[in-house]
């Protein structure tokens, strides 16, 4: 349930309506509220997307140990959106989280940043939204698409192991994975005679 979630009675209703999930806004909930509704959430099965924009909201998220944290990247006061704001809190965030990129992400390269940054999965919503009904299969297609790309590309990188037991993976440096060509990008010829 994508909603504003701010009382018990809804995190009943997104049950009852078979909600597998639903959103807490760490910016709407008073820290009581924020706690007792992530815990009724999980009581009745379901999982919890808390959602931060700020490293005040964030440390909210992580006292509450949030299994999956969204990094909001529209402010909600200005209604601004900086996509920097995920590699800002991604980079505080522990290993072992599921990290959801959300606002911002308008085409398939966006995917692919938000994938570079760390996330684990995007929210995309008012990009397909403001589509022609006509258009919007075809742009969901372009964006998983990308998204496979990434995962297959992370796989391969993983399932390669070196004579010495290293995986591929750990021999590429972290400053250099970033600014690696795209599978897509033309071979250089071999220009001996």
């Amino acid at each position: 349930r994508k909603d504003f979630v701010y009382h018990e009675y809804q995190v009943y209703e997104a049950r009852m309506a078979g909600a597998d999930a639903i959103l807490l806004i760490v910016a709407v909930l008073s820290e009581t509220e924020l706690r007792e509704l992530y815990h009724l959430a999980c009581a009745l099965g379901m999982q919890v997307l808390v959602e931060v924009h700020d490293e005040a909201e964030l440390a909210r998220a992580l006292a509450l140990d949030a299994a999956i944290i969204g990094v909001n990247n529209r402010d909600l006061k200005t209604f601004e959106v900086d996509i920097e704001n995920t590699a800002r809190l991604r980079a505080l965030i522990p290993a072992g989280k599921v990290v959801v990129g959300e606002s911002g992400i308008r085409t398939p390269d966006d995917v692919i940043v938000m994938a570079d940054m760390g996330c684990d999965a995007i929210l995309v919503g008012e990009t397909f939204c403001k589509l022609p009904q006509k258009k919007r299969a075809s742009r969901v297609h372009a964006f998983v698409t990308a998204g496979e790309r990434v995962q297959n590309e992370d796989e391969l990188m993983n399932d390669l192991t070196l004579p010495d037991g290293r995986s591929a993976q750990d021999t590429v440096p972290a400053d250099l994975s970033a600014d690696a060509p795209s599978s897509d990008a033309p071979l250089l010829e071999d220009d001996t005679p």
